[in-house]
């Protein structure tokens, strides 16, 4: 986990989200480039990190609700 030691911020987002959220702004700035969307339209890398943050969060937490849900289901009476 990155604390932002070395930038001077708190932020918290490990480096695999921090490189697709770049990955996925740069994606959007070609798809302004052929039209598709507005500039205006993009959201900063902060926002997309923490929208991927916060799906991470949801989907582990439905994974684990699943998970828990089969082993109920599972085992004998």
């Amino acid at each position: 986990m990155n604390l932002g030691v070395n930038s001077g911020t708190t932020d918290t987002t490990n480096s695999s989200q921090k490189l697709i959220a770049q990955q996925i702004k740069e994606k959007l700035i070609h798809h302004t480039q052929a039209e598709k969307i507005k500039k205006d339209e993009i959201s900063n890398e902060t926002t997309i990190k923490n929208w991927i943050s916060g799906f991470s969060h949801h989907w582990k937490e439905a994974i684990a609700l699943w998970a828990l849900d089969e082993t109920k289901n599972s085992e004998p009476f």
